[in-house]
Order: structure tokens, then C-alpha cells, then sequence
């Protein structure tokens, strides 16, 4: 094992130790309880093979004297009703302690499964909007949902390695009392063994760590594509696809290849040895030594029933280096993750905000690298008015959305809602008394209401329903056959984009919003529903403060104040009329939308 992988032991050990100590050394005592009555079992061979009429040198038969003294202190016979019933007793206890063991220790691995993934949901939960920006979701979802169930299977390989040792100390106990000599001469010979094997057993780790990332690699890709599907079938793109992911389905089949073939490598390689090792100690004990029959017949069983174990506990090495690659990747996402967390200034106002709020950004500048996406904006936005932002594309108004959401840092400038910063709320509170609606609605795979009422499940039917009709959504449910218990589909593939969006805007008028934010809101939607709908949401001015990020500029008609971003400033800002009235940026961008192209000429006859 390399030196990073014993770091993931030592901390995987550590985590253990520190957060389930009491059930992990339940399970170890129960392990070396188990292994005791085992021994236990192993020694009645003694007086067994006596009253079979086997008998052995001066030792076997004084071993069997004192094994005959300390059953009589409990009153037992040696005669062969007595040993048969204590080594089924003896047996019956040892698997009963066994399956508790190994109660404890599924419970023990299952549950570092559902830790793993709670950590991992809640710094992902907790952690910057840049951060997911940068990375691949697919990547993601693979260590959320199959690697922390593969990584908890070292918890499990580390206690059956652990009870295998200490099940070989009692054979071994049981051994040094039949023939010291012989039970040296096994003990050097599976040394041996497992030192020449560690060449063997060193592989899988490298093949794991390997599958580990053509597995994330091709979830990542497969999910994007599943994602894109509509766009692959409309444009014929099945030979992009393959191109992309045919290599590493053919990189796959090798490396999974070695995987599968090599526990059939490491059984043959053990079941060789073991016919080797046997041979070795019969001629040693009945060539060398002049063993009696007695004795050579209980060596024999012991190795019998060590052996096994001893290639066993190979495989069990085995997996447990195949596994530390999978809490490799779990423990670097959630490092990765806690690294990225949103910072939570302490003492932040956690009250939920009451009246409309009055925003101002005074100089915000927002830079990624060394490109500006925001320099020095100056924006009133004032209690229960629309205030709209305007700009080409590339202007800066998706990245002025992100600022207000909390989402993305700014360095410079400041915001402030009632005079006070935005950095003194609690970043959760001021999300809560935001109404968002982005340009692409996302939608759940579940009903209508349950879409609706996502950051509100507690919502009542009556709430639901109210901020659907404002949405212009009432009509179009009521003819559904299940109404608001539609199933809409994944990502609401089932409804049209325009409707999709409308639930979206549904979802951020439900409940007691402080401040909508509206990003490209209604630009799915075709020209008198988004007259309809906007007219609605101008008549919320009086109740909350309205933000109406825009490139269609005729859905800004009713706002109060217009500022036009340009180059990530503000170049221009006026009401409705006078920057229509006006030569200026924003003109120009009117006159682009609104123009009549000339028609083309006609192509003459020849």
C-alpha cells in the first residue's frame, strides 16, 4: 500500500474512532470472543482423537491430561457424549457470536454509507454557486451515488481482516500445544506466502484507482448526454456520441477485464501453495520429526481449516485495497466541497425580511480572473417599484442577478437593503424573501404542486392555487384530467417551454416575498401571455419591489426606472419614454428589435 492510500486508512481509522468507537470495539471483542470458543472446539480434538483410539507421544498425551483435569473442575466426563455435546454447544455459541459480529458490522458499514452521502448533500448544499460552476455534475452524482457505497466496504474488509488474525492466533494456540515445531515450520511457510503474493495483491489498488476514473468519466459524459438528448436526435448527433463515448466503454471492458480475472488469479496461485505447504509439513512431521499418527492427524486438520482462511484473508486484502480508490474519491469531493462552503457571516440578521426592500448597489465591480463582468454599477432600486435592467448579450445583467442572489462575490462596491449591507443578512434568510425566475425553468419530476410549492412544501392548497392563477397558469391546469397532481416529466419535458415557465413564475410569487427577481423571465413565452403576465406582476408594485432582467426590451414597457448595462456598467438609465425619446444606447437596441428587415430580392427568371 502506497503511502496516500495508508493516509486514507489512517483516516478512515481515525473517523471510525472518533464517531462509532463503542460499536467498533463491540464488534472486535465479539470477534475475539468468537475465536476463543473456536479454540476452544479445536482443543476437544485432543481428547477426541484419544477416545478414537488414537494415542500420541509423552506431550499429545499430557496435553490431553490437562485438558481432562479442567473438565472435570465443571464436571465433565471425557467420554464421547460429553466432548460431542460441549464441541456442538461450544460451536452453536461461537456462530451465534459470529452473526452478531457481523450484525454490528453491516450496521457499522451501511451506516458510514448514509453518513457519507448526508455529508456530502449538506456541503454541497452549503458550498459557493462557483463551485458547481466549475464542476461536472455527472462527476458528482457517480460519488454521490456509487462511490460511497463501494468506499464503505473497507470498513467491512478491515474487520474481517482484523477477525481472521485473531482467529489465527487460536489455531495457532491449539497447534503449539500438538507440535511446537511443525506449527513454526506453518507459520514461516504462510509468511512466506503472503510476502511473495504482496506482488499480486499490490495490483488491484492501481486497477481500481484507474476504474475509479474512466467510471466517473463515463458517468459524466453518459449524463450529458442523456441530458442533451432531444438536441442529439434533432441534429442526427449519433455519430458525435459514439465518437465520444465508445473509448471509454472500450477502456472499460479492459480495465474491468484485469478486475474480474484477478481474484481467479490469486485463488489458483493460493491453491497451488497450499498443496506445496501441505506436503512440506506431512514429510517434516513424519520423516524429520517421527511424529505419531495422532499428532501428523491433528496438524493435518488444523491446516485444513487455517488454510482456507489464510486465502481468505487474501482476498479480503485484496478488496480492501480495491476500495480505498473509492474513499479516495468520496473523501476528495467532500474536502473539495467544505473547501468551497458559502461563508455564513456570524451574527447576520436572521429575520425574514417584512416590507419591500429599498436596494442600492453603490460601485459593484465583479471580476472572474481578469475579466470584468461588472465595473463600478450604480443602481437605485426603490420599495415596491419595477426596476428593469437592460443590455445586449454579454452585458453583465446575468452576472448583476447572480450578485443580488448572493451567489457570486463581488470586489467591489457595496450592497445595501435599507441602508444596511446585504452582508449583515443571513444569506439563507434574504434567498427566502427572493421570488427567483431564471431564463431556463427547472422543473422536478413530480406533480405541479409539488413543483410550485418546492421551497414552501408546507403551502396550503388555496396558496398553491392563488399564485397560479397570477401566473396565468389557472386555465391551463383546470384542463388537465389530475389538475395539479400532474406528473410533468423529468425536467418538465412533458409541458412546453412557455408553461414550464409559468410555473416557474408561479413558484416565485408563492408566499410572502419580499422581492422579485425576474431573469428573463418570460421569454418562452409567446407575446400576449407575456403582455398578460407582466401586466399581473406590475401590479404587485405596490406590494413588492420588482427586478425585470430583460434582453426583449418591449416586456420592460411598465417598469419605473430602466438602467442599460453595457460592458458590465451602466451607460444609461431613464423611464420608458425617455429612452425611447432619447438617441442613445438604448434606442438602438429598440430600433435593432423592432426594425422590419428589408425583404430580399426576388431571384429573376432565366
Amino acid at each position: 500500500m502506497n503511502r496516500a492510500a495508508a493516509l486514507y486508512v489512517r483516516r478512515l481509522a481515525a473517523d471510525v474512532a472518533a464517531t462509532a468507537p463503542r460499536r467498533a470495539a463491540l464488534a472486535i471483542g465479539l470477534m475475539g470472543l468468537s475465536s476463543v470458543f473456536e479454540g476452544l472446539v479445536l482443543a476437544l480434538l485432543f481428547p477426541l482423537l484419544a477416545l478414537l483410539g488414537l494415542s500420541g507421544d509423552m506431550s499429545f498425551n499430557a496435553t490431553i491430561g490437562k485438558i481432562a483435569g479442567v473438565l472435570g473442575q465443571i464436571g465433565i466426563g471425557l467420554d464421547i457424549y460429553s466432548i460431542a455435546a460441549l464441541m456442538i454447544g461450544l460451536t452453536l455459541l461461537q456462530h451465534l457470536l459470529f452473526l452478531l459480529q457481523a450484525w454490528i458490522a453491516a450496521g457499522l458499514q451501511v451506516g458510514y454509507t448514509a453518513q457519507w452521502r448526508r455529508q456530502l448533500i449538506d456541503a454541497l448544499l452549503r458550498s459557493n454557486w462557483l463551485y458547481f460552476a466549475r464542476k461536472n455534475a455527472g462527476e458528482l452524482a457517480h460519488v454521490l451515488n456509487f462511490e460511497t457505497g463501494r468506499a464503505s466496504h473497507l470498513i467491512n474488509y478491515g474487520m474481517l481482516v482484523i477477525s481472521f488474525l485473531i482467529t489465527a492466533c487460536a489455531y495457532l494456540a491449539v497447534a503449539l500445544l500438538a507440535s511446537w515445531q511443525v506449527t513454526l515450520f506453518l507459520l514461516g511457510s504462510c509468511l512466506l506466502i503472503l510476502f511473495v503474493s504482496q506482488t499480486i495483491v499490490r495490483r488491484p489498488a492501481q486497477l481500481t484507482a484507474r476504474q475509479t476514473l474512466l467510471h466517473t468519466s463515463y458517468s459524466a459524459k453518459s449524463s450529458e448526454v442523456l441530458g442533451g438528448m432531444k438536441l442529439v436526435r434533432a441534429m442526427d448527433g449519433d455519430a458525435a456520441v459514439r465518437r465520444s463515448l465508445w473509448p471509454l466503454i472500450e477502456s472499460l471492458r479492459d480495465v474491468e477485464r484485469r478486475v474480474v480475472m484477478h481474484p481467479s488469479l490469486l485463488r489458483s496461485s493460493f491453491e497451488v501453495a497450499a498443496v506445496i505447504m501441505l506436503m512440506g509439513t506431512l514429510v517434516l512431521a513424519i520423516d524429520v520429526l517421527k511424529s505419531d499418527g495422532a499428532t501428523v492427524l491433528l496438524i493435518t486438520a488444523l491446516f485444513v481449516r487455517l488454510y482456507p482462511r489464510i486465502s481468505t484473508v487474501q482476498q479480503y486484502l485484496h478488496h480492501f485495497r480495491m476500495s480505498v480508490p473509492y474513499y479516495a474519491a468520496v473523501a476528495d469531493a467532500l474536502d473539495e466541497a467544505v473547501a468551497a462552503a458559502e461563508p455564513r457571516p456570524a451574527g447576520a440578521a436572521k429575520e425574514r425580511l417584512g416590507a419591500p426592500p429599498f436596494l442600492r448597489l453603490g460601485g459593484v465591480g465583479v471580476s472572474y480572473g481578469e475579466r470584468a463582468a461588472l465595473c463600478g454599477v450604480d443602481i437605485d432600486m426603490p420599495a415596491r417599484q419595477m426596476v428593469a435592467i437592460a443590455g445586449a448579450s454579454g452585458a453583465g445583467k446575468s452576472t448583476l442577478v447572480d450578485v443580488l442572489l448572493g451567489l457570486v462575490p463581488f470586489q467591489q462596491g457595496e450592497i445595501s437593503v435599507d441602508g444596511k449591507p446585504l452582508a449583515s443578512i443571513d444569506t439563507s434568510t434574504w434567498r427566502r424573501s427572493v421570488g427567483y425566475v431564471p431564463q431556463d425553468t427547472f422543473l422536478f419530476n413530480a406533480t405541479i404542486r409539488e413543483n410550485i410549492a418546492f421551497a414552501q412544501p408546507d403551502a396550503s392548497p388555496a396558496e398553491v392555487e392563488a399564485a397560479a392563477a397570477k401566473a396565468q397558469l389557472a386555465e391551463f391546469i383546470a384542463g388537465l384530467p389530475d389538475g395539479y397532481d400532474t406528473v410533468v416529466g423529468d425536467r418538465g419535458v412533458l409541458l412546453s417551454g412557455g408553461q414550464r415557465q409559468r410555473i416557474g413564475i408561479a413558484r416565485a410569487l408563492l408566499g410572502g416575498k419580499s422581492l422579485l427577481l425576474l431573469d428573463e423571465a418570460t421569454s418562452a413565452l409567446d407575446s400576449a401571455t407575456e403582455t398578460a403576465i407582466m401586466a399581473d406582476i406590475a401590479a404587485l408594485r405596490g406590494e413588492i419591489t420588482i427586478v425585470v432582467i430583460a434582453h426583449r426590451l418591449s416586456t420592460l414597457r411598465q417598469a419605473d426606472m430602466i438602467y442599460v448595462l453595457e460592458g458590465g456598467a451602466v451607460v444609461e438609465s431613464g423611464s420608458w419614454p425617455e429612452l425611447t425619446s432619447r438617441a442613445g444606447h438604448f434606442q438602438r437596441l429598440w430600433t435593432m428589435q423592432t426594425e422590419i428587415p428589408p425583404a430580399a430580392p426576388a431571384l429573376s427568371a432565366s
